[in-house]
């Protein structure tokens, strides 16, 4: 009797065990799921966003022959590059569990690995990339800057035309060489972003769609 009494007591422990196992491995693929949607969410704004200051690059260089663009429209693409974009990298339920050492509750090897490799490094990848376009920007703004007249007396902060509303020389801005050459680069890098971004959102994707 005793002996039957410690079975029992061990197989209802081990049927509880595997009922909050279970309920854990659920949350964990709900929390990552979450963390994989908001990144696509973040992804596709980044794309939109990306593009609005690859086409400010692009209208300065196309128009750079011309002498005279609408006032407006000047201002206008220079807001869309001084207007500063981020990534915040959504993984906080990935974060919680890696360091939590809970991983292992997707037990699916080909599904963690595919998720360390995503969060780890393929979401690394595009922050590098975001980084270095950054720092394009902001040699961009500083070579922007001096050609600024503002409408209004004021110092020009590197958020530039919120600020106050300043006229921009253009002769001064078509005719700066290194300017040109940095828009270049700097329309690259967009391009660059958009594309990876692209991509990483069709891993979430498919990550998410593995979960299920």
């Amino acid at each position: 009797m005793i002996v039957a009494s410690i079975l029992l007591a061990l197989a209802a422990d081990a049927w509880w065990d595997g009922v909050q196992d279970r309920r854990d491995q659920r949350e964990a693929v709900s929390l990552l799921r979450a963390d994989l949607s908001s990144d696509s969410l973040q992804l596709t704004g980044l794309t939109r966003t990306i593009a609005t200051r690859d086409s400010a690059a692009a209208w300065f260089l196309r128009n750079r022959t011309r002498p005279d663009p609408p006032p407006d429209s000047v201002r206008l693409m220079v807001a869309r590059i001084y207007t500063l974009d981020r990534y915040p990298r959504p993984r906080a339920a990935y974060l919680t569990l890696r360091d939590s050492g809970r991983l292992d509750l997707i037990r699916d090897d080909e599904i963690r690995v595919a998720l360390v490799q995503y969060f780890e490094q393929v979401q690394v990848q595009l922050v590098q990339q975001f980084s270095d376009w950054l720092a394009v920007r902001e040699h961009v703004i500083t070579q922007l800057n001096p050609h600024a007249r503002p409408s209004a007396p004021s110092s020009l902060r590197s958020t530039g035309p919120r600020e106050y509303d300043p006229n921009w020389a253009w002769d001064e801005i078509r005719a700066d060489d290194e300017l040109m050459m940095l828009l270049i680069r700097y329309g690259g890098l967009a391009s660059d972003i958009a594309a990876q971004a692209d991509g990483q959102r069709a891993v979430t994707g498919r990550l998410s769609a593995a979960l299920e």
